[in-house]
Order: C-alpha cells, then structure tokens, then sequence
C-alpha cells in the first residue's frame, strides 16, 4: 500500500512536470510569434514604450455616447498623459488624466487637481495593461505566463496568455491563430473603488515605422462599450519630456 501511495505521488509530479514544460513551450511560442509578427525584432518595437497616439470616435457618458477625439502620450511603463475633447450640442469639454512614477492628476478644462492615491492606483492598473499590450513588455523577466484555453473571439481562432506580474492585476492576451496579431486584451481594473472587467478589442492593423499597429480600437467595462476609436496619427518618440506628465 505504501509502495502505492509513493508511486501514485511520484506519477503525479511526472507529469506535473512534463504539463509545466509543455507549457512553457507553448507560451514560447505565442510570445516569439507575437514580437515577430508586431515589429520583427525586439528593437523595433522598444519603439512602442514611447508614442503619441491621437484618435477619434466616440464616448459613453452618463448622458449618453458623445463625439470625442483623443490624444494619448505614454513612456512606459510608468508615465500616462490622455487628453479627450468630448463635444454634444451645447459645449466641448477637455479631460485630462496623467500619472508620472510619484503622483498623478486630472483637469476638466482648465481646472487641474491631483490624483488621490486609490485615484492614482487605478489609473496604475490601466497603464500597466497597456504596457503589457506593447508586446516587447513580455520579455520582462519579472513577468510570469501560462497559456489559456483555446477559445473564438469574434469569430476567430485564438491563443491566449496569462500575463502575471506582482502588485499588478493579471492580464489575458489573446493573438489570432492564424495572423498571430494581438485582438483582445483583458484585466480587472477599478473604477471609483469598484471592480471593472476591461476589455479591449484591437483591428484593423497598419504598418508604421515597422511595427504594425492597431488602428480600430474599441473599449469595453462589463460587457459595455465605453469608447470606439480610430487612431488617425501615430508618432513614435526617441524621448519624452518629463514636464508632459507634471501637473500644470
């Protein structure tokens, strides 16, 4: 019986091993294809931690969706500056919300006030998503993976992967099995203290500069659409001013 026991217990972690190595074979994969199909090389897409993206669509408000452009500026995976110009019938509106390593802040029009720290804390967990979404990020060493089950998004065969990290929330990237482009990226952020499931659709890529980017882009929190873009500029930045992120 004993002789038993220890033989079960030493298949067990046989082929513990042998799934955990399966794994990481697998998660390999995605991640290479992923850099290859994005930008190539991994120096090309460093390119990505720096850009200047401007968009146009539309934003769900409390008072229904409204006509907006955007303009976002990041230096990943740490500095985030987005400015929206929300336009309805009667005035636009400018929003701006920014974080630096040390603190963060908004402003509607012109009047600017800082982030609280659960303010700032969630807006942390939305940065690094995004980081996690340049792909070159999934060379970090402090980031840990494992594959998701095979699934369709939008009618489309996909690999998924966990993207874990500590004090960060996990992420769920999903790449089309047969394009290898990133389609889907979702976490659980926070939004006024309360729990969001973020999802994010990306389509419609281009080349630019040598790394293909997204130029549709549609935002989704519980299952409701927030926000539809479409990127109309995209401006890759050898440096980034830190004053960009300081509060005004």
């Amino acid at each position: 019986m004993r002789w038993s026991i220890r033989f079960g217990i030493c298949l067990g972690m046989i082929l513990l091993v042998r799934d955990s190595k399966a794994d990481d074979e697998a998660v390999g994969k995605i991640i290479n294809r992923a850099i290859t199909v994005h930008g190539s090389n991994e120096n090309k897409l460093e390119k990505a931690l720096r850009v200047k993206i401007t968009k146009t669509g539309t934003m769900s408000t409390p008072n229904g969706s409204t006509d907006a452009t955007q303009e976002l500026i990041v230096n990943l995976p740490q500095h985030f500056r987005v400015k929206f110009l929300l336009q309805n019938e009667e005035r636009k509106v400018s929003v701006v919300i920014a974080l630096s390593k040390e603190s963060g802040w908004r402003a509607i029009d012109a009047e600017s006030v800082a982030l609280t720290a659960v303010e700032a804390d969630d807006i942390r967990m939305e940065v690094h998503a995004r980081w996690i979404q340049s792909i070159i990020s999934l060379k970090d060493p402090r980031l840990q993976f494992r594959s998701l089950p095979s699934t369709r998004i939008q009618n489309r065969a996909v690999d998924g992967l966990l993207v874990s990290m500590k004090n960060r929330p996990d992420v769920s990237l999903y790449f089309d099995t047969e394009t290898g482009v990133l389609i889907k990226s979702s976490f659980k952020g926070r939004e006024a203290g309360t729990e969001v499931i973020k999802d994010t659709y990306f389509s419609q890529y281009k080349p630019h500069d040598g790394i293909l980017m997204p130029t549709q882009i549609i935002e989704v929190h519980n299952n409701r659409v927030v926000g539809n873009w479409t990127v109309k500029s995209i401006e890759f930045l050898n440096t980034v001013d830190p004053k960009v992120f300081e509060k005004p």
